[in-house]
């Protein structure tokens, strides 16, 4: 598994840990609580994953899944008219006088 991480999000990363590190005893309870109803977790990079195993959630439940967008799906074909898109969408042009 490769790591997501770059020195760029570092900053983030401390702010992030002094916000968890300076939680409130009960909210960390509560948080416990929810991890161990859930069926699932979802992690969205790989330092959140560990960092929900460090908190104690069981690793079995963690599920990652990556934000980002798919580019093949937004590249626009060559030579598509506005029409065209706009009607495969299901949608008219508005035409402003």
């Amino acid at each position: 598994m490769t790591a997501l991480f770059s020195p760029e999000c570092a900053p983030e990363l401390r702010r992030k840990a002094r916000l968890t590190a300076s939680a409130l005893p009960m909210q960390k309870r509560a948080e416990r609580a929810a991890f161990r109803l859930s069926h699932r977790v979802i992690a969205n990079c790989l330092v959140v994953q560990n960092q929900l195993i460090r908190e104690g959630v069981n690793p079995s439940k963690i599920i990652q899944h990556y934000n980002g967008l798919d580019l093949e799906r937004l590249k626009v074909r060559a030579g598509l008219r506005r029409e065209a898109a706009l009607s495969g969408f299901g949608l008219r042009q508005i035409v402003v006088t």
